[in-house]
């Protein structure tokens, strides 16, 4: 696999992730919408078990501004986010102990890389991992846990990443685009193509979305159940009405 990339792209100028980047560069930062409080699981050990609640717990510890924001912004999130952290750590413990070869990660457009330091804390050597992000700001959050040699991380956007040659061994047996695609535009047959490129053969890909409903009004109630029983505990009412003026829209149009 490769992990160079082509920083001076301006193929997606135009694009929400680019006229939204002065938003995200203060979220990144911690500037504006982040929590009043941290993050915490509903589902405790007794209910998914020590493992599980121990990554549920990691992820809010060691996240940056964004990426609690993140997990402030979408009800059950970080629980979805250590079910498949605690799965494929399984998986690649498996896989080192077979092969000697630990399961390659790249989660594309992933923020801080919340997710893939604390997967690479609970597998350790059996796992290596990618982050990018177009976001500069990012990186420095990276850095405070990223296991060196373990855990790598890129200033550049999901596109930017280069491909390995035809007929070249490489590809990563696990993608995971963190909600990113939305913010490029709605071209999701050829935005899942592109990343499908970095896939190693037999590999899993995972894709995380919010959806529009063909119902209005079913969306809107889901946006009101999530504005008022779950966001209200890190937001404040002007906070999260800021955040639908300020991108839902693009979100809605992506």
């Amino acid at each position: 696999m490769t992990d160079t990339a082509d920083h001076g792209s301006d193929r997606y100028a135009g694009s929400s992730m680019q006229e939204l980047a002065g938003r995200f560069d203060q979220l990144a930062t911690g500037r504006i919408q982040r929590p009043k409080v941290p993050v915490t699981s509903i589902f405790g050990e007794a209910k998914v078990g020590k493992i599980r609640a121990d990554y549920q717990h990691s992820l809010s510890d060691t996240a940056g501004p964004l990426f609690m924001h993140f997990l402030a912004s979408i009800p059950c999130i970080q629980e979805e986010l250590a079910r498949v952290g605690c799965a494929l750590a399984c998986w690649a413990t498996q896989k080192y102990a077979a092969t000697g070869a630990p399961l390659t990660y790249f989660e594309m457009d992933a923020f801080d890389g919340t997710q893939a330091r604390t997967l690479a804390s609970l597998a350790g050597p059996a796992v290596r991992t990618l982050t990018c992000s177009p976001n500069p700001s990012n990186k420095a959050y990276f850095d405070l846990e990223a296991q060196p040699g373990i855990s790598r991380h890129l200033q550049c956007s999901l596109f930017d990443v280069e491909v390995p040659p035809p007929g070249r061994d490489g590809g990563f047996d696990v993608i995971y685009e963190m909600a990113a695609f939305q913010f490029y535009g709605p071209q999701r047959r050829k935005q899942i193509s592109q990343a499908a490129a970095h896939l190693a053969p037999g590999g899993v890909a995972l894709f995380l979305d919010k959806m529009n409903q063909s119902d209005p009004a079913d969306y809107d109630r889901r946006e009101t159940a999530k504005d008022t029983r779950f966001k209200t505990r890190y937001f404040t009412v002007e906070e999260i009405e800021w955040k639908t003026r300020n991108f839902l829209k693009d979100m809605a149009n992506g």
